[in-house]
């Protein structure tokens, strides 16, 4: 990357920052829910308890599906439950952890770029985004 660079690929990581940050952290419709050897969903930080958690919630409902057909109860129109929430909800709320720990990640690195870019900068950089800053102040005054 050449000098002249580091500017416009700053402001690049500054707006992917900021546009991060404004998103809504998800709503977990198994909030306080605990499902064995895992946690609550909500709380998991690897992608590998995520495909454990999956993993459990994919077979209770196999099991569930298969014991309906060998007792030959059909249940129309209810879902099967895992922990008291439905088996769909659980993987809406595992796949919203997985977009949060990937937005985790990817925010992660951006602010090691920004501190790296902002480390980088020319002193005619850094003087003309403070004079840019200052403008913004001034303006909204």
């Amino acid at each position: 990357m050449k000098r002249e660079e580091v500017r416009i690929k700053l402001k690049a990581v500054q707006a992917e920052l900021k546009k991060l940050e404004k998103q809504e952290n998800p709503k977990y419709h198994s909030e306080g829910i605990y499902i064995p050897g895992i946690g609550e969903i909500h709380e998991v930080n690897s992608l590998q308890q995520l495909i454990k958690a999956h993993a459990i919630i994919t077979k209770a409902k196999v099991d569930l599906t298969n014991s309906s057909k060998e007792l030959e109860i059909e249940l129309e129109d209810e879902e099967f439950e895992y922990n008291g929430i439905e088996i769909s909800k659980w993987m809406e709320d595992i796949k919203a952890r997985k977009n949060q720990i990937a937005k985790e990640k990817r925010m992660s690195a951006l602010y090691g770029a920004e501190k790296i870019l902002e480390k980088n900068l020319s002193d005619d950089d850094k003087f003309d985004i403070d004079m840019e800053s200052i403008s913004d102040i001034l303006g909204s005054v």
